[in-house]
């Protein structure tokens, strides 16, 4: 009875203040947007070599230190029910803990409004609060690539803070998502199946490589050659995932959806 009276309203009170501080802090860094945006640009090209924040690129740009999870034992690519879903949640928030995430960036991309893909980004639907344009970037290894616009916001990591968002990118509906600790030391980009960590050495990467075996692709990895999601309607409460893409695959095949770069399973 006691716990029940003293003890678990405390841990209310106390995560809700650290909720209320999160909230406080993101929106003080997008007061100041111009000092933000200029003090992260620079911050930005200094430690990742004037490469774009472009997520789906990480592995090729820094394959020294880079390192992919799967989110889901047998290297599943999507859930499929709530007990995947805290799987998933878990494993993200062990390897940011890993990372010593505290402050970070949480920076997403925006398609253009003819992109099939744009209605689903995170900017779109609520899942990137107090985000600010960043910058307009293209792939530098990809000439023909369409110029994506960068968006970003300051947070204050808290363990399940980000679960909305990860489930939201589980389910294939975002892409180019990517959380960085804000001296630039590491990088981790989610995508639908797991995550691709840039940890912050060589010996950082197999040190939390080494400790986390079983999240590890049981088959070689596969070059980047794209970078946008592949479109997937947003799902009804009511629809399985085996209808939703149904529904996917049958409105590619009636021309729906322009034809969108996939993240690798592998």
């Amino acid at each position: 009875m006691t716990y029940r009276r003293v003890i678990v309203p405390i841990a209310r009170w106390r995560y809700t203040t650290a909720c209320i501080d999160q909230v406080r802090q993101a929106a003080s860094w997008a007061d100041r947007r111009d000092a933000a945006v200029g003090e992260l640009s620079r911050a930005w090209d200094d430690a990742w070599s004037g490469y774009p924040p472009l997520g789906e690129r990480l592995q090729s740009w820094f394959p020294d230190r880079w390192v992919r999870f799967h989110s889901l034992p047998g290297s599943r690519r999507y859930p499929r029910g709530r007990r995947d879903y805290q799987t998933l949640s878990t494993r993200h928030h062990t390897i940011l803990a890993a990372l010593g995430a505290a402050d970070v960036y949480l920076i997403t991309v925006g398609y253009a409004d003819e992109d099939l893909a744009a209605s689903s980004q995170p900017v779109r639907v609520g899942l990137h609060p107090h985000a600010l344009w960043w910058r307009s970037v293209t792939d530098p290894d990809d000439p023909d690539a369409l110029p994506v616009d960068v968006y970003v916001s300051r947070h204050r990591y808290l363990t399940g803070s980000l679960d909305r968002l990860l489930t939201h990118v589980a389910d294939g509906l975002a892409g180019g998502v990517i959380l960085a600790d804000t001296r630039m030391r590491w990088l981790d980009h989610p995508y639908d199946g797991g995550a691709d960590v840039i940890a912050p050495s060589s010996t950082d990467r197999d040190r939390l490589r080494d400790n986390h075996r079983d999240w590890l692709s049981a088959h070689p990895s596969r070059p980047v050659t794209n970078l946008r999601p592949a479109y997937k309607p947003p799902r009804p409460r009511w629809m399985t995932r085996t209808a939703c893409e149904g529904l996917r695959v049958t409105g590619m095949t009636l021309g729906w959806s322009i034809t969108h770069n996939q993240v690798p399973s592998a």
